[in-house]
Formats: structure tokens, sequence, C-alpha cells
């Protein structure tokens, strides 16, 4: 608003201390997806084919967040101070040039549609500094850190927003919006009971957005805003922690197996490499290095199983699974495993429903474990 919005004034409150801000951004790779002109309609219709058969997004919803995708990169090139050295940026607008999860489900028609950038500054390398930068320079921006919103200020017959309260330094201070406010609520995810009530992870553990506590959904509940997708969350990564501290290990390669807890069962998807090819070409890597994916994918090698498959089983708990194994052509287990695997994904604290595919997700991890048991 300040810088599009001829003259405007803006009021910036952080709940934290932190200029950067203290929700989750700070703290995500800095990546920023975008589109060109020719491509857009095209990732449009990709947004449409994610969203499938499920009718709980509008069609207005994916057409907005289309047209800002395709904003993205003509708006950060259009702020003060910009250079071109800043960012690399790189398009994955034909089969074959895919990266990592760009595009995140390259088997659909209109996956081939967007672009991702990143700062690489020695200043600037993450998109937050850059744009932190812009509006510290800006004299119509106020930003005030440590000063939590602790409510909204409704006309009681309009219900229009007229303002909010906040405390600053001690003091409460109540301020009027000219044009509107504009609610960034953040995550949820360092709120124990909401986390519970959601998505069913009441003992996952935070390593981010420490100030994400739910108060913005509070303070909206009570002016009677309604919730929206409330059970979907774009985390609950496999990560090892101790149950006494804070340090967490993002990532434990082990080269060749799978972690199993006391009880001898699979304790997590393990996470290895998983997703950081390209999905059209990922086939012809070692099998060795894919053994889970936060995204749901199942790798299925096209090779032949060998002669001798009942040997190579055993290899599974003793040796670890090598690139010839012919575990995953098994049909009776690879069909199991990509149907536990999308359960996970998708069902996580999905009310009735989603009790209803824990329950068949744990039969299918119980069918594993005696296929498994068998050729052991």
């Amino acid at each position: 608003m300040a810088t599009e919005g001829n003259g405007a004034k803006a009021l910036l409150l952080e709940k934290g201390a932190l200029v950067l801000g203290d929700g989750d951004s700070p703290f995500s790779a800095g990546r920023v997806l975008w589109t060109d002109d020719e491509h857009a309609e095209g990732f449009r219709q990709y947004l449409y084919e994610l969203r499938g058969e499920m009718d709980n997004t509008p069609d207005a919803v994916l057409d907005a967040f289309s047209e800002g995708i395709h904003e993205n990169r003509t708006w950060l090139e259009s702020l003060p101070g910009f250079q071109d050295g800043y960012i690399k940026a790189t398009t994955h607008f034909h089969p074959g040039t895919g990266d990592t999860c760009y595009p995140e489900y390259a088997e659909l028609p209109h996956g081939y549609n967007l672009g991702v950038l990143f700062f690489q500054d020695e200043k600037y390398d993450h998109v937050i500094k850059f744009v932190n930068s812009v509006f510290a320079e800006n004299p119509n921006i106020t930003h005030k850190l440590n000063a939590p919103l602790t409510a909204l200020i409704q006309d009681p017959e309009s219900k229009t927003v007229l303002g909010g309260v906040y405390t600053y330094e001690g003091q409460t201070v109540y301020v009027k919006a000219n044009k509107g406010v504009i609610m960034c609520c953040g995550g949820f995810e360092n709120n124990k009971q909401m986390r519970a009530d959601y998505l069913s992870a009441a003992t996952a553990r935070c390593i981010a957005g420490r100030m994400n506590t739910g108060d913005g959904h509070y303070i909206c509940a009570r002016i009677g805003a309604d919730m929206w997708h409330m059970n979907s969350c774009a985390g609950m990564w496999t990560s090892v922690s101790p149950i006494e501290g804070e340090d967490v290990t993002m990532r434990t390669p082990k080269q060749f197996g799978i972690t199993v807890a006391e009880n001898g069962r699979r304790f997590f998807m393990d996470w290895d490499s998983d997703h950081e090819h390209d999905w059209e070409v990922i086939d012809q890597n070692p099998l060795n290095i894919n053994v889970g994916s936060r995204h749901g994918h199942a790798v299925r090698r096209r090779v032949a199983a060998p002669a001798h498959a009942e040997d190579h089983v055993v290899h599974l708990g003793r040796q670890g699974l090598q690139e010839d194994d012919g575990l995953l052509h098994r049909p009776e287990l690879r069909a199991v495993q990509r149907r536990l695997w999308l359960h996970r994904r998708h069902h996580r604290g999905a009310g009735g429903q989603g009790r209803h595919q824990q329950g068949r997700a744990g039969e299918d991890r119980r069918a594993v474990e005696q296929v498994l048991r068998r050729r052991l």
C-alpha cells in the first residue's frame, strides 16, 4: 500500500522482536514462485488440476492466487533499489526442466508453467531481507516491534472493521484505520490446543514460528469471521529430535535401510534424498537415495526383479535396500506402500473421514509388516 497507494501511510505491527518477522517466512528457503505472460494461463490451469474434484476452494481464490504469482517477479523488480544481480530466476516451462518440487506434480497436464526465483546477493540472500530494506527506507511505513495486536474494533451495526488495539511499551494503544486492516495471521503451530483440535498433532515439536500461536485466528473469530482449511498444513517434517531438549536433525541420511522404533516397527518415513530430482527422470537414479518422499510420491524403477528375490528381501533388515533388490517391484508391497504414503499426506487431522483413513493407513502398515515378516 505504501509503495502503490499514492502516499497512503501504513502501520506495520510485529508481535515479536525480530526485525525480519517472527513467523515462518524468515526461516523458509526464501524461494518465490513466478510465471510469465505466456505461461500464466497454464499455471492457472495447473492450480485447477491440483484441486481436482475437490470443491472446497472456489475458482475466484485460485484465480487470485494465479494472478499474484504472475505479478510476483514484476513487482519485486519494480521496488526501489532492486538490481538484476540480486536474484537467480529459473524456469520450468517444459518437461524435463523440473527441479526438486518444481513442479511438484509433473504428471499433471499443465505442471510445467512456473518459475522460481531466489535472492543470492551477499547482502540480500533472502527475499525477506530485501523487502524489509525497502520498507525500512519508506517514510510512509511505521514498523513497530513487540507490538502484538489484541483486538479489532468493529462497527456494531455495519460490522465494518474500523481499527485495532495493540500493546506497545507497556501501554494499550487504539488505532483507527483510514483505509482498512490487513490481518497476517501466520500459523498456529505453537498453540498446542489448536494443533490438537485441527491437526491431531498435539505432540508435534515446532522449530520455527515461535510467535505463531493463533492470536490472529482468535481475534478474527471474536468478530464473527469464519475459519477455512484449518485442518491443512505445510509441515510435519519427518525429523529426529530428542524427547528432552530443543535440538532437531532435519536430515538423518543412512544411505540404506529404514529407521525402526524399539518395538521394531518403522518409526517414520525416512529421508535421504527423496524428491531432489526432476520427477521426469527420477526413476533413473539409484534406489538407495529414494527411501522416502514428503510429497507422497512412490518411486517405481523400471528394472527386472532378480531371480532370487527372496534372498534380496532379507537385505532390507540386515544390509539395506540395494539398487537391484526388486523389493519395490512386488505388487503387494508397492500398492500398499503407495496407499499408506498418500493417506499420511492427505488425511492427517481430517475429522471423522480422517479417522477412517487413518484406520485404513494402519491396516496398510500392518499389511506391509506382514509381507516383510513372511519374507524374513
